[in-house]
């Protein structure tokens, strides 16, 4: 049984934190009470893609798009971060606006699962949990933060400051994971593709009937990257780069990828993958290293190259075989790589990927884990290749690096000008109709969940966030959908530039893709892009 939580008066209800008094709706203050009036409540669950983006927008405090009251925000936060409570006061654009009196201000409570990734943004809203069976024997459990929990609301905040356009809030972070609770059935989901590439991973599939019932809505997109273990890269780098290139691990100057700074882990020395042997690879079609042959050495391959630089003599690789650092099936980020490399769940007969049944491969439950995983080979000088988004760049104690794509990074810059098409538009989605017991999500709740998709992944809010993502090749990580902001687009010739914020063709002011799988939108990750304007410049 949770534990009785009873509602404190409202007046006085918001309290001054007492760093940087920022006006918080802590749980002390303002007693979480889903059976009120004055609270829209919205269970969120799915991919983990957008955390930062949810955060960024209810911070922000541009004219038009003030989902929280500036200053009001509290984020409560379990230590895996799977779990969180946005708590705030509603914003004047948040379809659930607060009053000018105490007595009529208004809350909005938003509880984000993310555990099991986009997946899990589709079966349970219109699946009753907390249990759902995918097809691989796995199963998983939908989880919220409990609001009313003791240790929940007793947790300490501490003040973050205001960034630019956006306020300061209060966190309370590492709350015990074991007070999260299965209680609620879950309102809306975020998928990195959209819902009907779920359908078939659960166990019975998603019906029509289920995919039907669904309001789905585009927001910005997530760019996608092949990451392969340093002691792979090195040796792309040997067979695709001549000696006489300081790219090649046997050129004098070769200065190594300790960091991500030298001139070895530059955009320019980054080796190429062809976007079918990387799908042959993950469906099993290739399966060792001495498959992948040099482009100017005859006889020699990636497993036998021999890597001879200051500080490693190396030769074979501790093993030929191909190992593989995937994600589970519900992962939006493995199922946009099954989509991109081999069509499957969109074309019948569509080789699948290798999974868990093959010993070289690992799935892992998040993004984090195949960090780890791709660290681990590496030291252990095993060939690794995995699935990450361009989130996640590598950092000088990384043990991977990514590759490029048919010839081109996985930058801001290359998604704009149509090199790089590995990215995909995400959704947010709803119960439009009640579904397995569960209503239709109306209003208050259909105003405030609008006001999100109409804000979630507007250019400044993607161009903040794109800051903390940045590979050798610049900034990348998110993009904007090319339909909700077509007037947004960067002008020809494109520039990745950032140092004047009134340049309309830096394309890290206007982070938003020239070409959609949704030209209506409403995406389908199936569709080939296409361009929605004829404005644009494409090579590198």
């Amino acid at each position: 049984m949770k534990p009785q939580f009873f509602l404190k008066a409202l007046a006085g209800a918001v309290a001054l934190a007492s760093a940087g008094n920022v006006a918080a709706v802590d749980l002390n203050t303002v007693p979480f009470n889903e059976a009120s009036t004055k609270q829209v409540t919205i269970r969120l669950s799915g991919a983990t893609a957008h955390d930062a983006g949810i955060l960024l927008l209810l911070r922000n405090t541009t004219a038009g798009a003030q989902i929280c009251k500036p200053n009001t925000l509290d984020v409560y936060q379990t230590a895996s971060k799977n779990n969180t409570l946005y708590y705030c006061e509603g914003g004047l654009n948040s379809g659930f606006a607060s009053g000018n009196t105490v007595a009529s201000k208004k809350y909005i409570a938003i509880l984000k699962e993310s555990d099991g990734g986009s997946g899990v943004g589709v079966a349970p809203i219109v699946r009753p949990g907390p249990t759902y069976s995918v097809v691989d024997g796995t199963t998983v459990t939908r989880d919220w933060i409990d609001p009313t929990n003791a240790t929940v609301v007793g947790t300490a905040g501490s003040a973050v400051a205001v960034s630019g356009a956006f306020s300061a809030y209060t966190q309370h972070l590492n709350i015990v994971d074991s007070v999260t609770t299965t209680t609620g059935n879950a309102d809306a989901g975020i998928s990195d593709v959209e819902p009907a590439r779920f359908q078939a991973i659960y166990n019975p599939a998603l019906t029509l009937a289920e995919l039907n019932a669904l309001t789905i809505n585009g927001i910005s997109g997530v760019i996608f990257a092949t990451p392969v273990t340093k002691a792979v890269y090195e040796r792309l780098q040997a067979i695709q780069f001549p000696v006489g290139n300081v790219c090649n691990p046997n050129n004098a100057s070769y200065d190594g990828l300790a960091t991500t700074t030298t001139v070895a882990s530059s955009e320019a020395c980054m080796p190429s993958l062809s976007r079918d042997l990387i799908g042959a690879i993950f469906t099993g079609q290739i399966t060792k290293w001495s498959q992948i042959k040099s482009a100017h050495t005859a006889g020699v391959n990636v497993n036998t190259v021999t890597i001879s630089y200051a500080g490693k003599e190396a030769a074979a690789l501790a093993s030929d075989d191909i190992y593989i650092q995937r994600r589970v099936a519900t992962s939006g980020t493995q199922r946009s790589n099954e989509i991109f490399f081999s069509s499957a769940g969109c074309i019948a007969g569509a080789p699948a990927f290798l999974t868990k049944l093959d010993l070289r491969v690992t799935e892992n439950s998040g993004t984090s884990n195949v960090v780890s995983g791709l660290l681990a080979d590496n030291t252990a000088d095993k060939g690794s290749i995995g699935t990450l988004t361009n989130e996640r760049p590598p950092n000088n104690s990384a043990g991977y690096r990514n590759v490029k794509i048919d010839g081109y990074s996985g930058s801001l810059l290359n998604v704009v000008k149509g090199n790089y098409d590995f990215f995909y538009e995400s959704t947010i989605q709803w119960r439009r109709i009640a579904v397995g017991g569960m209503p239709a999500i109306t209003l208050p709740k259909k105003n405030v969940m609008t006001a999100i998709v109409n804000q979630l992944g507007k250019p400044d809010v993607v161009s903040t966030l794109d800051k903390g993502f940045v590979d050798v090749y610049g900034r990348t990580g998110l993009i904007g959908n090319a339909v909700t902001n077509k007037t947004s687009i960067a002008t020809t010739p494109y520039k990745a530039d950032g140092s004047n914020p009134a340049d309309t063709d830096d394309v890290y002011n206007r982070p938003v893709a020239t070409s959609t799988r949704g030209l209506t939108g409403s995406p389908n990750a199936c569709r080939v892009p296409v361009k929605v304007n004829a404005d644009v410049q494409v090579g590198s």
